[in-house]
């Protein structure tokens, strides 16, 4: 992935519109690709897609070369360059349709100039593209920590390759448009480690703390580079991007528990009623609304039992399979309150 000509680059996006850092402030985003169709498919939902093309040598920026131009930015199409719906490779938790996010084959030639995957001679040309979505954060953003969760794989054919000359990631950056859009922050997942054969869950988190970031853009999404036409899809769906307030990895619009972290291991985002408040925020063991005496007469006899997963007890609050004195602990610091709070803003 190349920084730093990606950042020097964005200074030519002259249509990029910056809005008051006096009334801006991100948006929690949520995208199935359900239902969606026909060529403005994506940029009907809100994706952008640019494109940038290094020189395939070894110069300032490796493995790419040195920076060529910059081309975008362009409502995301649905089709042969950049990104398009898919569908045949989805489980049930993916649904019928998601995004293939891949470079555009369509650059640039032939006939016009010959270059990115219609480079034929070495060192030979790098298309870099990216799939996305644009926010400007807001005062009320300074000190809020916002997630990027996706399910992803890898197309069972043509996926993105493992080479030098080909990267795909998913990403989260900020650009500061007081200075050139110069990148400010970057944080990714290698999509390259994917499956083939598998979807599975991923998760990346910024830190908004700095109080400089306000009024700077934040771009979420997918990228990848390559040359002579290698190999770049990747799939990705149930994409949600909102402010995670306990750092867990799942942003507040995707987590049953928001203010108390729930998110790792095996038993992430356990709920073992189904009421839609995870365990670990929880303690109504009766589910009359209240966590108090009636709680404390049920959990008392629980404490000792094993119940390995998937499906836990409600007792069990941490999800670890065994209602023990850790489980005790949670359960005071839950006593007078009401469960959650679940999923929400």
């Amino acid at each position: 992935m190349n920084i730093i000509a990606f950042s020097r680059t964005l200074v030519a996006i002259t249509a990029l519109v910056v809005a008051p850092a006096s009334w801006a402030g991100l948006v929690a985003y949520s995208q199935n690709f359900e239902g969606l169709s026909g060529s403005g498919a994506l940029s009907g939902v809100g994706f952008q897609v640019s494109g940038l093309l290094f020189n395939g040598n070894t110069g300032a920026n490796p493995p790419y070369g040195t920076f060529k131009f910059f081309y975008g930015t362009f409502p995301a199409p649905n089709g042969t360059g950049f990104s398009a719906i898919a569908s045949g490779e989805g489980g049930l938790p993916q649904g019928a349709q998601y995004l293939n996010a891949y470079s555009d084959y369509n650059c640039c030639g032939p006939g016009t100039t010959n270059e990115g995957h219609f480079d034929l001679s070495a060192p030979f040309v790098s298309v870099q593209s990216n799939v996305f979505q644009e926010q400007t954060l807001g005062p009320a953003d300074i000190g809020s920590t916002w997630t990027l969760t996706f399910d992803a794989k890898l197309p069972s054919t043509n996926g993105c390759q493992t080479t030098a000359t080909s990267d795909c990631i998913a990403f989260i950056r900020t650009l500061n448009p007081n200075a050139g859009f110069a990148q400010t922050n970057l944080v990714s997942f290698d999509a390259q480690t994917l499956s083939n054969a598998a979807w599975s869950t991923h998760t990346i988190l910024i830190d908004l703390s700095d109080p400089l970031l306000n009024g700077q853009v934040l771009q979420f999404g997918f990228q990848s580079t390559s040359q002579l036409f290698g190999n770049t899809g990747v799939y990705y769906d149930n994409i949600f991007f909102g402010v995670d307030t306990d750092a867990d990895g799942a942003p507040n619009i995707a987590d049953n528990c928001r203010l108390k972290a729930n998110n790792t291991g095996a038993a992430a985002q356990c709920d073992s009623d189904g009421d839609g408040i995870g365990n670990r925020c929880d303690g109504d063991l009766n589910n009359n609304g209240a966590t108090n005496a009636q709680d404390t007469s049920m959990f008392r006899p629980r404490l000792g039992m094993a119940v390995p997963g998937p499906v836990f007890d409600k007792a069990d609050f941490n999800c670890n399979g065994i209602v023990n004195a850790q489980d005790t602990s949670i359960f005071r610091t839950l006593l007078g309150a009401p469960p959650g709070p679940g999923a929400g803003p």
